[in-house]
């Protein structure tokens, strides 16, 4: 059973390792700086912010398996949850370092490291962590300071803390800070020949404020593509509601056209029925003239033959 619960923190320890922060942040990473996958270059090719959010979640992923090998694969036997606290983190390391899922390519574990070194011993960690960023300030050699942080927290956690009575874990976590010197073997190289990369804080700090101030470009520019989309939107709508009420102009005009037309019609037809009436009645008024006339020169005539 105990060795079953081992095989599955090495297992989970590895797969965490294997998450790559920095590739998932920025895909090219292995193409810039120095090409490590690791906190350095991140500071180095992309700012103090990128590099201290690598720091922390690399950091993370070999706490996580030391927290559980620590405090819940064996409660109450503090002689196994040591070394499952160091088994989960150099797990961590490993998977960090040697990464299945990147062809084996991963960082030098430093990150990891303090992670787990974090879970052995918080308050020693936090402290010598301290004084080590004093330090990296002041030399401005990441390996330096690295090597500084590992060796000095190795050395005095193996006299304060008793793990020296815990082989096994004494001899892990010793493993974990060969193996992590082995792998900046190219930095002491540079190192000795003068040639080690200079972390320049203020340039770090200057590439953060350029990406803020590009995001705020950014902001800018969505919003003046937004704005001209809106006033197209709105044009838009405003020559759709123009037209709408040119085609109800031309349709009211249409109908008031009509109501003219027959309006026109229908006074045209009062005239002419008017105008017959009249013409009627010019006649009967000729007509009974007429016929008074002819009243009259008949009664003269009949008084002329009187008179004879």
């Amino acid at each position: 059973m105990e060795i079953i619960k081992f095989a599955l923190l090495v297992l989970l320890g590895y797969l965490l390792g294997n998450i790559s922060i920095s590739r998932l942040i920025k895909k090219d990473i292995t193409k810039s700086g120095s090409g490590n996958p690791g906190t350095m270059n991140m500071l180095r090719t992309y700012g103090l912010k990128m590099g201290i959010l690598t720091l922390f979640c690399d950091a993370l992923k070999a706490a996580i398996p030391a927290l559980i090998g620590r405090f819940v694969l064996f409660p109450g036997n503090e002689y196994l949850s040591t070394i499952a606290m160091f088994v989960g983190g150099f797990s961590a390391v490993i998977g960090h370092m040697y990464p299945a899922l990147y062809n084996f390519r991963g960082g030098k574990g430093i990150a990891c490291t303090i992670g787990m070194f974090i879970v052995a011993n918080p308050l020693l960690a936090l402290a010598i962590l301290i004084a080590d960023l004093i330090f990296l300030l002041i030399v401005k050699i990441g390996s330096l300071a690295s090597m500084f942080f590992i060796i000095i927290f190795a050395i005095v956690h193996t006299f304060i803390s008793g793990i020296q009575y815990n082989y096994v874990a004494m001899i892990l976590m010793w493993v974990v800070v060969i193996i992590d010197v082995v792998a900046h073997r190219t930095n002491f190289i540079r190192l000795f020949a003068n040639e080690e990369r200079l972390i320049n804080f203020k340039e770090s700090v200057k590439k953060d404020l350029e990406r803020v101030e590009d995001k705020k470009l950014e902001k800018l520019d969505d919003l003046k593509e937004k704005e001209e989309e809106l006033k197209e939107h709105l044009q838009e709508k405003l020559e759709k509601k123009e037209e709408a009420i040119k085609s109800k102009h031309a349709k009211s005009m249409k109908k008031v056209a009509k109501k003219r037309v027959k309006l026109q019609q229908r006074y045209n037809w009062k005239v002419q029925q008017i105008k017959a009436e009249s013409n009627d009645i010019i006649k009967d008024m000729q007509s009974r003239i007429d016929k008074r006339n002819e009243k009259q020169a008949s009664k003269e005539d009949d008084i002329s033959d009187d008179k004879e």
